[in-house]
């Protein structure tokens, strides 16, 4: 089993996060999640069909991270380190479910709590979420150091440049 230093990530990743907040930290962030999925599942697409590159899946996963680092921030959720097993069971390929099932929570918590997330249940959550980001990565036989360590480099360039805000890989 790999160790994979999240705190250090987050830390890097918390230097680049210019985003609003909008009532509740944590929508922002929730919101970047379930839309660079979707990039993501768009970018596998493409690969499948042999006109993209596995570079692409690696920058929208490197996205998807980002954004799980910084909900975990807002949610005060503290990971220190992830460790990434050296195999998976089927079962835990499923990014986009647990994705999409933290989304139906976060609604819930908004609709019957007033936005009063628990610490315990949201540790839960970030822990399913990156248990199956890492079974992710296994499966396209991608290493969450690189990823990580690509997306910082793109995001600090963005940064220095001034276009860290915006839209599109092309900025």
């Amino acid at each position: 089993m790999k160790a994979f230093n999240f705190k250090e990530y987050q830390e890097q990743a918390r230097e680049t996060a210019q985003y609003p907040i909008i009532g509740h930290g944590v929508i922002y962030p929730i919101l970047g999640l379930v839309g660079e999925l979707g990039e993501l599942m768009t970018a596998i697409e493409t690969r499948k069909r042999r006109d993209g590159s596995r570079e692409g899946i690696m920058k929208e996963a490197g996205d998807v991270l980002w954004y799980i680092a910084n909900l975990a921030y807002e949610l005060e959720v503290e990971i220190k380190e992830v460790q990434v097993p050296e195999e998976f069971k089927v079962t835990d390929y499923m990014l986009d479910r647990t994705i999409m099932a933290y989304a139906e929570h976060a609604k819930k918590v908004f609709r019957d709590h007033h936005g009063l997330f628990t610490r315990y249940e949201e540790e839960e959550h970030i822990s399913k979420i990156l248990h199956s980001y890492c079974a992710f990565l296994y499966a396209w036989r991608l290493d969450i150091e690189e990823v990580a360590r690509m997306n910082i480099e793109k995001l600090r360039d963005r940064k220095e440049r001034g276009v860290i805000q915006g839209s599109g890989d092309n900025r």
